[in-house]
């Protein structure tokens, strides 16, 4: 078994490193095209690919088009993101890293050609380089195998085989009378009732502590629960301005659809106080079930995933009007990350166990 302070294999660093920096940089790619979606250049480009060639053939409208698009680009975001933080923590001897980046692989592949083909190129390659033979081994413990030395046959008639056959029989020849064998025993060099030269194995006992990846993860919930709900109380409170309402006017102005179906400001105002409302208890509940976790609660950590992941891609959806966002859904990534480290599987297993 290898040791803990095993040097990784540079296998994992290059891959790691790849991964992350073309996984950051497609993420920054993604934004920039969200930036300019509403420009003329973008349409017109669009409508120049449906025109002619392969583009013709998918028989859809511009508006569909930049629809499945812009769907595209957000898959490919929160990918991109989510490898970016799969990276760092693959570095670390993480596995449930390293099969997430080879999983996430395929949407990257699937929306990634169509954004930047030598950045999905390389992310796909560093993926494969995590499952080469050091690194299968890093990842699982094992020293690695050194090369089996090849030694040069010797013939028949030279002087060291004749040498190494007639070696057997002098030996046996020239035994001790005190083994019945004609071999004697090597000296026994270790001291009578040592444990570690006994052939039974030793156990290390882990420490029972709370391990640091489940701090970091119930503080991060802890800080952006609040920080997203002192947002939305700021928002809810700011409905009801003259700002807000001309700026729902216009919404509903730019949008004639709304329009024909009757909606108001006023619904408008209620609609999204409602949502903030539902952000909040959201919010709560995430940070109750926080606590849950810190009380080595296992099932708790399933929940407290499956929450970070829904307010990370919404947040990632937020974020192309508002890039503020970015950060939250970053955040998010990495609590996912650190509640899927194995140090937590291991301190939450434990705790079934007891």
């Amino acid at each position: 078994m290898a040791s803990p302070t095993q040097d990784r294999p540079r296998q994992v660093t290059v891959g790691a490193l790849v991964s992350g920096a073309a996984s950051l940089a497609m993420l920054l790619s993604v934004g920039s095209l969200l930036a300019r979606w509403h420009t003329v250049d973008l349409r017109q480009a669009v409508e120049e690919f449906l025109s002619r060639g392969s583009g013709r053939t998918l028989n859809i409208g511009v508006d569909q088009a930049l629809s499945l698009a812009r769907a595209g680009l957000m898959v490919l975001g929160a990918v991109s993101a989510a490898i970016l933080v799969f990276a760092f923590f693959a570095a670390r001897r993480d596995k449930g890293a390293r099969i997430a980046m080879t999983v996430l692989a395929v949407p990257l592949v699937v929306c990634g050609l169509w954004v930047d083909f030598f950045l999905t190129g390389f992310i796909v390659a560093a993926t494969v380089m995590l499952w080469s033979a050091p690194a299968r081994d890093w990842y699982a413990g094992r020293t690695p195998r050194p090369p089996a030395p090849q030694t040069p046959s010797l013939g028949p008639g030279t002087p060291d085989s004749q040498f190494s056959s007639a070696a057997p029989s002098a030996v046996a020849d020239q035994g001790s009378p005190a083994s019945p064998l004609g071999q004697t025993p090597p000296p026994y060099v270790g001291s009578y009732g040592d444990p570690g030269l006994s052939g039974a194995p030793t156990l290390q006992a882990r420490p029972a502590g709370r391990p640091r990846q489940v701090s970091a993860a119930c503080l991060t919930t802890w800080v952006f629960a609040a920080l997203v709900s002192v947002l939305m109380v700021i928002a809810v409170a700011s409905l009801g301005s003259a700002q807000v309402r001309r700026q729902f006017r216009q919404a509903l102005a730019d949008n004639p659809q709304a329009g024909e179906l009757g909606i108001t400001v006023h619904q408008l105002q209620v609609a999204s106080a409602v949502v903030c409302l539902l952000l909040v208890v959201w919010a709560g509940l995430a940070a109750l079930v926080a606590v849950l976790v810190w009380r080595r609660r296992a099932w708790a950590r399933v929940v407290l995933v499956v929450s970070a992941v829904g307010a990370g891609g919404l947040a990632l959806l937020c974020s192309v009007a508002f890039p503020g966002f970015l950060i939250i859904a970053i955040a998010c990534g990495g609590s996912v990350a650190m509640l899927l480290h194995r140090d937590t599987t291991a301190w939450l297993q434990r705790s079934n166990r007891t």
